[in-house]
């Protein structure tokens, strides 16, 4: 009886060890190919990852008019000295929705307007947008939709 204790307990434990470093096996593996498949799409011109941004089809490189006449739009409230907040409200009353479907919030919109991938040349007073000032934050890698 002491045996067969022993026995399935050893194997109890070694079990799980076992099977932990097949998962970290597995897992390395899976990395490694979606960070070549990546690069390859990379290398090729392609969407990479993420999602589609606002105000582009799917791939992010032609142009979705409506969405632009949105943004733009947004842009111009912003400019018009509207809150993020006043903007999506107003983003919302009409129905908008953001690339994902969802609703959009102060902070996206903030976001969204930020990225370097909308950046316009703005005349403010006879200043273009870069005689303004620095730009609050720094574009991430990845597809500067998020």
């Amino acid at each position: 009886m002491d045996v067969i204790f022993a026995t399935e307990v050893e194997r109890l434990v070694r079990q799980p060890a076992e099977a932990e470093q097949l998962a970290e096996r597995e897992s390395h593996k899976i990395s490694e190919r979606i960070k070549h498949k990546q690069a390859d799409r990379a290398r090729n011109g392609q969407a990479h990852g993420g999602h589609r941004c606002f105000g582009y089809k799917a791939g992010n490189r032609e142009v979705e008019e409506i969405e632009a006449s949105i943004l733009r739009e947004m842009a111009s409230k912003l400019l018009d000295n509207y809150s993020f907040k006043e903007i999506a409200y107003w983003a919302n009353e009409q129905g908008y929705k953001t690339a994902e479907g969802r609703m959009w919030y102060p902070v996206r919109i903030r976001n969204t307007l930020r990225r370097v991938r909308y950046a316009v040349s703005v005349s403010i007073m006879g200043l273009n947008s870069r005689q303004l000032g620095p730009r609050s934050s720094t574009p991430r890698p990845g597809n500067g939709c998020s």
